[in-house]
């Protein structure tokens, strides 16, 4: 698959923003259930098993939102060029009404059974049905979809 200068340009702005994250994914311990994950396990499947449930998600002051998980597009593997790494890249789609459109920026995310995680880019995008506000976050990883044969995520 050949990929575009803006998808370059947006590859490249998650996978920096991805490498500022918190490395460690963490769901309260007082949640049944709850374990530790590592950013690197966040994965397309991870998410889905969520769609249609609610997320919470913080600015780092006292606003909290409930946005619900709409969507997970799988962008699939992508390179720069010959010899370049491969790229795997997904994005999650957060819907909430018109009126909880958040500005872009850092957030974090919690969901009762995946847990927290801290330091994602969020950033509003054209909403889908009137009267909704989507966010989305991607999620960019050299090396390629985790888990294949030969994979250095």
């Amino acid at each position: 698959m050949e990929l575009t200068r803006r998808g370059f340009i947006s590859a490249c702005g998650a996978a920096a923003v991805s490498s500022l994250a918190a490395h460690a994914v963490t769901a309260p311990s007082s949640s049944p259930g709850s374990r530790k994950l590592m950013i690197e396990e966040l994965t397309p499947d991870l998410f889905r098993q969520h769609v249609g449930q609610a997320f919470h998600v913080s600015d780092g002051t006292s606003r909290t939102e409930g946005l619900v998980l709409a969507e997970v597009d799988d962008r699939g593997e992508q390179t720069l060029g010959k010899g370049a790494p491969r790229i795997h890249t997904f994005a999650v789609y957060l819907e909430g009404p018109a009126d909880v459109a958040l500005p872009q920026g850092v957030y974090t995310l919690s969901h009762p059974e995946m847990g927290t995680v801290e330091g994602l880019f969020l950033v509003p995008v054209v909403a889908q049905e009137p009267g909704t506000a989507t966010h989305e976050l991607v999620f960019s990883r050299l090396g390629g979809t985790p888990g294949k044969e030969g994979d250095h995520a």
